[in-house]
């Protein structure tokens, strides 16, 4: 399933209105047009899933591995229209240098890319495909069904450990519900195309930590050993703080109104 083909030559992008979805069927049944699919050239035709999702398929099985379930391609349609919403030109299966994305959206600004993953894959190669992204100047959302545990990374790919510097959200599937997508932001959930709306219009987005001079601490560090698997377990604690606020009140660790806890 592709939401994506080539009409002898020209682009054409899903979803397409009824009308024109009807338009190109004739054409292409009565052979003034021929059908091209973007993974592998082969000949594909066009197809309207039982749950009514229009995409194109391969008319011969040649093998072609970019094939995906309907539920990936219906949440890359979601995506697709919320940026047509906001006027944004959107190539879903956009091929790169080394990346295929699954939506490619070209902001005035800036470029950004929409990755959705209904499959499992882990923290090491959502990393791996984060890089190739960030070498072209691109920036990506992830969006999992399941998302992988954050795991350790070598030197070189610290910058990317950050949530802002390779976000990932975890997206709900619920077949039968009027908006069967969401996406779950700090414990509540808000539907996939309101999530990419208020994400490309900067109505949600990370924030940024800073530095702050002027803080004084004692930590104490208790390191521990699953008795189970043997796991490496870590405690810490702020044991003394000497910090002032911006209009210069203390700040403690005791319980009164300047009290950090």
């Amino acid at each position: 399933m592709n939401l994506r083909a080539s009409l002898d030559g020209k682009e054409v992008v899903l979803p397409l209105d009824d009308a024109e979805w009807e338009e190109l069927q004739q054409r292409l049944r009565s052979k003034e047009i021929q059908l091209t699919m973007p993974c592998c050239n082969g000949q594909g035709y066009m197809r309207v899933s039982p749950a009514g999702t229009q995409h194109f398929v391969h008319q011969v099985d040649i093998g072609c591995k970019q094939s995906e379930s309907e539920v990936h391609q219906l949440a890359k349609l979601e995506i697709v229209r919320a940026c047509r919403e906001l006027k944004l030109q959107t190539v879903p299966e956009y091929e790169g240098n080394g990346w295929r994305a699954d939506v490619l959206v070209k902001h005035p600004k800036w470029n950004v890319v929409f990755e959705v993953q209904v499959s499992p894959q882990t923290f090491q190669e959502t990393i791996r495909r984060q890089q190739a992204y960030r070498n072209d100047e691109i920036r990506c959302c992830w969006l999992f069904s399941s998302v992988p545990e954050r795991q350790a990374l070598s030197h070189q790919q610290l910058s990317l450990l950050s949530q802002h510097a390779t976000p990932m959200f975890l997206l709900h599937y619920r077949e039968q519900s009027p908006s069967p997508f969401s996406v779950e932001v700090n414990g509540a959930e808000r539907p996939l195309r309101q999530f990419v709306r208020d994400l490309l219009t900067k109505k949600l987005r990370y924030s940024q930590s800073q530095a702050v001079t002027g803080v004084k601490a004692r930590v104490d560090l208790w390191r521990t050993y699953c008795p189970s698997c043997g796991f490496t377990i870590y405690f810490f604690g702020v044991v003394d703080l000497q910090a002032k606020s911006e209009c210069g009140a203390a700040i403690t660790l005791g319980h009164n109104r300047y009290s950090l806890l």
